[in-house]
């Protein structure tokens, strides 16, 4: 007798238990294409799936495998010779729940390897190549091919219901929900991951990365906007959406503690999301004032009143020891700068020219509010410069820092919460 293949072995076995390939492939949840190019020897059944036909027609594995059954007296010939149809319903049904799950698993770490790698090439652009908006796009692109990718295998992992098997009903509904809230964690992933790339586009135009400081405080203030928009498009469209198309089903989620830590979870996510909110627009109110904001300007209505603080000023200077050298906002490329006493002037009120000496390389700017060379005129020293632009950043510091710390004080209250139930 000749051996058959294990595509023409479980063709006899469907045809000898008087089964079409449709009702085949539904018991074992996959296409009647699948179970066609089986038959047709174009391909052959998972490893997974091998256990699942073996224990359907009653032989074993081996025997599947090899083509043949061990007992030649219970050879399968043509479809007119059959064996009694025995179907273990319950273990075929785990096992198949068990590694189509398992299969989706193992599926999701290429989306979560996809959505990490784009995070790290915008880092890798930003920093090694000085490209952050190429860093973004490139980031963006893999964070689209993860939502891609999920959705696809979400959309093969899901079981249809099977009307004849309606013990399975609840089960199938628990797994189809879980792919779903599975689905649902990557999409915030890569919404977050893509809020916290979004600031590398602000380099767009330029020949430089953005400094590692500054896309930490952005990136800190974009990730929280976007997941709080997430969380909230989530809540409002999206969710009532997947129940409405039965992918999720709110009756399945389990236990009342559950579901209160759920809410406990939603609400500290917005009064997290509202703080960072408030943070960012501080933010940007901070930038936009800017640091003169904090800025001490000296003025002087008096151009003589402004030709003594300035004589005064370089005594001071001289007094100090620096013997006509200074050393004040360096070149990159000059180590010192030899400056030595300058005359400068200033008219009165009645064209009079007020000559003065000093030394311009003591201040960060000379302003002369109304008309040049004339009084009202304010000046800005570089010891105030640089005590505004300090303020500037240690404010502006503290505020990108301070969404860091909003989220682990709501990490904190929602683990003790967890605690004092364990208690109770």
């Amino acid at each position: 007798m000749e051996k058959k293949t294990i595509g023409k072995f479980i063709s006899a076995l469907r045809r000898a238990n008087g089964m079409t390939q449709k009702e085949l492939a539904e018991k074992l949840f996959v296409s009647d294409k699948t179970v066609s190019r089986w038959e047709c020897d174009e391909c052959t059944p998972e490893l997974s799936l091998i256990p699942v036909i073996a224990d359907l027609f009653d032989i074993t594995a081996d025997e599947l495998l090899r083509g043949e059954k061990n007992n030649p007296s219970k050879s399968i010939n043509d479809e007119n010779e059959g064996t009694r149809y025995s179907m273990k319903g319950e273990k075929q049904f785990k096992m198949m729940l068990y590694n189509r799950l398992k299969k989706y698993k193992n599926l999701t770490l290429i989306s979560v390897g996809l959505a990490i790698v784009g995070w790290l090439m915008g880092l890798l652009c930003n920093f090694a190549f000085d490209n952050g908006a190429m860093g973004f796009v490139l980031g963006t692109v893999l964070f689209l091919a993860s939502e891609i990718c999920q959705i696809c295998f979400a959309r093969s992992a899901r079981l249809p219901l099977d009307e004849e098997e309606e013990a399975y009903h609840v089960r199938i509904q628990e797994m189809n929900a879980k792919v779903t809230q599975a689905t649902v964690r990557i999409s915030f992933l890569n919404f977050v991951l893509f809020g916290f790339t979004f600031p590398l586009w602000w380099t767009a135009g330029t020949d430089e990365g953005m400094m590692f400081d500054a896309w930490l405080g952005f990136g800190l203030i974009c990730t929280a906007v976007a997941l709080v928009l997430a969380y909230v498009v989530y809540t409002l469209i999206i969710k009532p959406l997947l129940v409405k198309k039965g992918l999720l089903f709110p009756n399945l989620v389990k236990d009342e503690r559950r579901q209160r830590n759920i809410h406990r979870m939603s609400v500290i996510a917005a009064v997290v999301g509202i703080l960072a909110l408030l943070t960012a627009l501080a933010v940007w109110i901070l930038n936009f004032i800017g640091w003169r904001a904090f800025a001490e300007y000296k003025t002087f209505d008096d151009p003589y009143a402004f030709k003594e603080y300035m004589e005064a000023d370089y005594d001071r200077w001289f007094e100090e020891g620096h013997n006509g050298e200074i050393v004040v906002n360096p070149a990159p490329d000059v180590d010192e700068y030899y400056t030595y006493m300058e005359m400068d002037y200033i008219y009165d009120e009645n064209g009079e020219k007020i000559e003065y000496y000093c030394n311009e390389a003591l201040y960060d700017r000379i302003e002369y509010l109304e008309e040049y060379k004339k009084a009202p005129v304010r000046v800005l020293t570089n010891e105030a410069y640089y005590t505004a632009w300090n303020t500037f950043m240690d404010l502006q510091t503290y505020l990108w820092w301070s969404i860091l710390g909003e989220a682990l004080v709501g990490v904190a209250v929602y683990g003790v919460l967890l605690l004092r139930d364990k208690k109770k």
